[in-house]
């Protein structure tokens, strides 16, 4: 965390994107940025139809479209994120299929060492970033893994770019992806495609963190 002064530039970085004074700078590096879409709000009700990862130290992505209940879910969440049922027919993979994939990339990507409570031994996650990560991508894709019973190959805490975003640029109105994006002149065409939505999330954390990197070196006036 930053030391707050009662300059601005020394605010602290909210506690939801702390990551970029880790001292291991191998988790900044090997950082997963990912993006859901999803057949409705609720985590445990309603499927994972999209998942995206992007790592830009590897430059490996992981696109997947999912298979799911149609009738369970949301219509108004399929409008949002332009499902169409013959693409999702010809190109969605099975739930235990994007399980395996999804948990091959994490393990590629573990970056962040942790101790088993069973074994006392060290073992490595991936350390995963999302936009309002901490409220839904990160609830979501947990608790899909456990309706798989599955374990999830990545680290609890979800780096939130959102509270970057509202804490660097509080003059918005919106602090929605393609807003931010827009700002920041990292706006894509395809908002709501997963894997476009990755490659945002990607720019605007870069973008967000090397102001903040400025300014922490920038002298006190």
């Amino acid at each position: 965390m930053i030391e707050q002064h009662q300059d601005p530039r020394y605010q602290a970085i909210p506690d939801d994107f702390d990551i970029n004074h880790n001292d291991n700078p191998e988790e900044i590096q090997m950082r997963v940025y990912f993006d859901l879409e999803t057949s409705g709000l609720n985590e445990w009700k309603h499927s994972i139809t999209q998942a995206a990862f992007f790592c830009p130290h590897t430059q490996e992505q992981l696109e997947l479209k999912i298979q799911f209940d149609e009738n369970e879910a949301d219509p108004k969440a399929l409008e949002i994120n332009h499902y169409n049922r013959d693409v999702w027919q010809r190109e969605a993979v099975m739930v235990h299929a994007a399980v395996e994939r999804i948990s091959d990339y994490l393990r590629r990507h573990a970056c962040v060492e942790k101790i088993s409570k069973k074994t006392g031994k060290p073992y490595q996650v991936a350390q995963l970033c999302a936009y309002n990560g901490k409220k839904f991508d990160g609830p979501f894709l947990q608790a899909w893994f456990r309706k798989q019973n599955a374990f999830l190959a990545a680290d609890y805490k979800i780096l939130d770019t959102l509270a970057l975003a509202e804490f660097m640029l509080p003059h918005l109105e919106s602090h929605k992806l393609e807003v931010v994006a827009k700002e920041l002149g990292c706006f894509r065409d395809g908002a709501h495609d997963a894997m476009i939505d990755v490659f945002m999330l990607c720019d605007v954390t870069q973008t967000l963190e090397t102001r903040i990197n400025y300014k922490e070196s920038a002298p006190c006036s």
